[in-house]
């Protein structure tokens, strides 16, 4: 955990070459210290009313060359501020090198350190400012790719999800109150709740839980799974990987091109998501596309390979003259299936694509749009300094979907089905209220809370009133996980770690 008694500094606007408007900012005790150490005067009425004022801010590049920089300062003084400290906000050009420098001179003060990622929100959480799901909304807000998500993630930050749960837990601690008043004169003559109260507090708070997880509703809870596509050239380890992500022997796997002839659908669970991944029939178009990177006699043009090796399979007019039906119409299936995808998975065997035209990138990209990943298969038989070279290599769009895969050794299976899995959450926040993030997190203690009182519900009426008490300080636990009341240090660095620098 981070000294909270430290004070922190970060660029808190966009990370650009350049733009209208920067933003620095600083928490913590000696924020107004350490300006005036860099020669700034504050208005006694700005630190005292959360003012604003223009100032002239020395930046020093050097010890002889130093720039003026205008700025409006804006101040916090404890308690009123985003992280509930001493807080001030740079707002002054955006432009990078000016604002990095900035922060440097502010920590060359020594009353400042550079902020970690995700400080300012996690002080904010500590401060009682806001809670963990507020916390995560703030992540929300920042990567939302759409308006459906920025609108859920801001309506999540006002409170959406926060008040609901924060009144749950008063409901809870209330009647959980009046039972232990009335365990404490137990030999006394006085009802403090009565059993018909007990079952209706107990109702509307399962009520609660229930409308809050019709909130957190996904693809996979309508019925409708969405698809994985494997898809490839032919013998390239699809099949393969498909049993070893299913976890069993459900599709042939033969050392011959084509044995894959009609494709092959499962269920793959993934905790509380599903999908269906589905093995297509491997396409001898894509066969073409690892191409050698090589000159002269072995330069493969078009589709036609005018020199031995310079592709893994003929598709020169006269071979393809030979697919029978069967083998069009598999192949067919196989790209109506990869064109239908939620989520494709392209698959190229590692020795073949470390050998790849680093030209065909930029088709690879085009190919790698949306949620499509790329499956690097049989990469046990490619030595690891050769694989690691190759991966170092790729322009940072290729590197971010491209995962390592082998289905002999199980390489990469586990960062396949989290990415997987990360994909799915963020498709059910799509058509969600809540942050997919807070959904993967809560979604469990919200169904654990549930269950708990729906067994104190079973136990209203009865003499067993002490185990009425038991499951609701279960659910209360639940929903303190949920909201922040009850946390690890493990688990604030789960979520704040995720944020960038400066927020």
């Amino acid at each position: 955990m981070y000294p909270l008694e430290d004070t922190i500094t970060a660029i808190a606007s966009a990370r650009g070459p350049h733009g209208l408007r920067g933003v620095v900012r600083l928490s913590g005790p000696g924020s107004f210290a350490a300006l005036e150490v860099l020669g700034i005067a504050f208005p006694a009425q700005s630190i005292e009313k959360a003012r604003h004022f223009d100032a002239q801010i020395p930046v020093a590049f050097s010890e002889t060359d130093r720039i003026a920089l205008s700025a409006r300062i804006f101040c916090w003084p404890n308690g009123r501020s985003y992280t509930g400290q001493e807080a001030v906000e740079i707002h002054t050009l955006g432009i990078l090198p000016f604002l990095e420098k900035l922060v440097e001179n502010l920590c060359r003060t020594g009353l400042v350190r550079l902020a970690q990622p995700g400080e300012f929100t996690l002080r904010a959480f500590l401060s009682g400012r806001m809670d963990l799901t507020q916390a995560e909304a703030v992540l929300g807000t920042i990567d939302a790719q759409d308006p459906k998500k920025l609108e859920a993630a801001l309506h999540q930050l006002a409170g959406g999800l926060a008040v609901p749960l924060q009144t749950l837990r008063a409901d809870l601690f209330e009647l959980l109150g009046h039972l232990e008043a009335g365990f404490d004169f137990a030999d006394e003559d006085i009802e403090f709740i009565s059993a018909s109260e007990i079952a209706a507090g107990l109702a509307r708070s399962a009520d609660t839980i229930r409308g809050i997880l019709s909130q957190m509703r996904s693809r996979s809870a309508s019925g409708t799974f969405p698809k994985a596509v494997l898809y490839g050239a032919p013998n390239i380890g699809k099949s393969a990987l498909f049993n070893a992500l299913l976890g069993r022997e459900a599709s042939l796997v033969f050392d011959v091109p084509g044995t894959t002839r009609d494709y092959l659908c499962a269920e793959l669970s993934l905790g509380e998501f599903s999908c269906r991944l589905i093995d297509t029939a491997g396409d001898f178009q894509e066969a073409a596309f690892a191409m050698p990177e090589t000159s002269g006699a072995n330069t493969v043009s078009g589709s036609n390979a005018n020199a031995e090796g310079s592709t893994l399979f003929d598709t020169s007019a006269s071979s393809t003259e030979n697919f029978d039906f069967l083998d069009e119409r598999s192949q067919e299936i196989a790209r109506t299936h990869r064109d239908l995808a939620d989520i494709p998975l392209l698959c190229f065997d590692a020795q073949d694509l470390v050998r790849t035209r680093s030209g065909a990138w930029r088709i690879l990209e085009e190919r790698a749009n949306g949620d499509a990943l790329i499956l690097l298969t049989r990469c046990d038989l490619l030595p690891d300094a050769e694989r690691t070279a190759f991966l170092s290599s790729l322009p940072p769009s290729l590197s971010r979907k491209m995962l390592e895969t082998s289905s002999q050794t199980g390489l990469g299976l586990e960062t396949l089905r989290k990415r997987l899995t990360q994909i799915l959450a963020e498709r059910a926040g799509d058509e969600s209220d809540v942050v997919a993030s807070t959904q993967t997190r809560c979604r469990e203690s919200l169904v654990l809370a549930l269950e708990s009182l729906e067994r104190a519900q079973l136990l209203c009426g009865t003499e067993f009133q002490e185990l009425i008490a038991t499951e609701l300080r279960v659910a209360l636990e639940q929903i303190g996980l949920m909201v922040g009341a009850v946390y690890t240090e493990d688990l604030l660095d789960s979520i704040f770690s995720r944020f960038c620098v400066g927020k």
